[in-house]
């Protein structure tokens, strides 16, 4: 019987110091738990200063656009009456003075936002536009180069900035670059 006894007894203190053990583990984990939800609310405070910032970021970025475009609308269109030199007709429509280059399908794609296949029809008379200057599939009468069809876009046209098609590449090269009165045509 005292056998038995010496042998609960070692169970029970192995159990006791199991538990013990079991109990250190569950607080270092309790304390690890604790640091991580400390640093997970440190992170949200974080982020929410750093929201802020990106909303007042995004704010100022905004009125900056506005102002551009403020700015850039503050050119003043006004209606125009022009004689057309080589026909003698006049003209009428939203005058406005716009920066001018030129291209050619060989320098670019076949196909225009339009929809228009240049390559195929190389001496159409056609302008990229920035559509929000420009209307897309306005009739254009433009300063040195006559009637045409905004019926392209490009990446590099924004703002009072045209493009005009010109049949090869060394013609558009020639056309270079040059301030010019488009006559937006009602």
């Amino acid at each position: 019987m005292k056998d038995e006894q010496t042998l609960f007894e070692k169970q029970q203190l192995e159990l006791d110091q199991n538990l013990e053990k079991r109990q250190q583990s569950l607080t270092i984990v309790q304390e690890k738990y604790n640091q991580i939800m400390e640093q997970v609310e440190l992170a949200e405070q974080d982020k929410a200063g750093i929201e802020s910032q990106m909303k007042d970021i995004q704010a100022k970025i905004s009125k900056e656009q506005v102002e551009k475009k403020a700015r850039v609308t503050a050119v003043p269109a006004k209606a125009a009456v022009t004689s057309n030199s080589n026909t003698g007709v006049a003209l009428k429509g939203t005058e406005l003075y716009v920066t001018s280059t030129a291209y050619s399908h060989e320098d670019s794609g076949s196909i225009t936002a339009a929809g228009y296949n240049i390559e195929k029809n190389p001496n159409m008379k056609l302008i990229a536009v920035d559509p929000s200057v420009i209307p897309m599939g306005s009739r254009v009468w433009v300063e040195g180069y006559g009637e045409a069809i905004a019926g392209d876009t490009g990446g590099a046209i924004k703002g009072h900035k045209i493009d005009v098609l010109m049949p090869t590449s060394a013609a558009a090269r020639q056309w270079g670059r040059k301030t010019v009165k488009i006559i937006i045509l009602d």
